[in-house]
């Protein structure tokens, strides 16, 4: 997949939050294709696959809000960002973020640090899961492990979550022209910052 795959993909599964600021939605859109990028070499299932996951967890986790986005809207055990990232995972300190509260905000680095720091436990329960025999349901045991972060198991909402991985990653996502100049503008602003 690609950026712009992962937009038009995103742009169907919520469709109001992409209507209501499109060029956020492409910032999410790039930062999932870099982060997949760098994680792609410690997952086994392939780099669409990755992708698929983290849009997965962003739709399930947020449903793209941009008050989730932000931080400004917790979970009820306070986790926080896209990906809900739970306050007693340290993975981002692992990851050498400054504070768990610079995981939310709309801007390139939160976003960054949101999506490096799901994807790292995304990561983690698929390949812990794996291990543990669920060879046939890695990634629905992966969906337990990332939601409650103890174990291993096939919950309800993990099936639903696979399944929708598995559809992202297995349909051809068109994104409209649109869209592409949105990515276009997302990247150069990214490609400043990093400056």
């Amino acid at each position: 997949m690609s950026a712009a795959t992962i937009l038009a993909a995103l742009a169907i599964l919520r469709p109001a939050q992409y209507h209501d600021n499109p060029e956020r939605l492409a910032l999410v859109a790039n930062v999932v294709e870099q982060v997949a990028g760098e994680y792609a070499p410690r997952w086994r299932w392939g780099r669409p696959m990755l992708e698929a996951a983290i849009a997965t967890a962003i739709d399930q986790e947020s449903g793209l809000l941009e008050t989730v986005h932000d931080g400004t809207l917790r979970g009820k055990a306070g986790e926080v960002c896209l990906m809900q990232v739970h306050p007693q995972n340290h993975t981002w300190q692992r990851l050498g973020i400054a504070s768990f509260d610079a995981l939310g905000g709309t801007d390139y680095q939160s976003t960054l640090n949101c999506v490096r720091t799901g994807t790292a436990s995304l990561v983690f329960a698929a390949h812990h899961c794996y291990d543990q025999n669920y060879h046939r349901n890695w990634a629905r045991a992966m969906w337990t492990q990332y939601h409650f972060g103890n174990r291993c198991w096939i919950s309800p909402h993990a099936k639903k979550r696979a399944a929708l991985m598995t559809r992202i990653a297995s349909t051809h996502w068109a994104p409209t022209t649109e869209q592409r100049e949105q990515l276009n503008a997302t990247k150069q602003h990214a490609a400043l910052l990093t400056q």
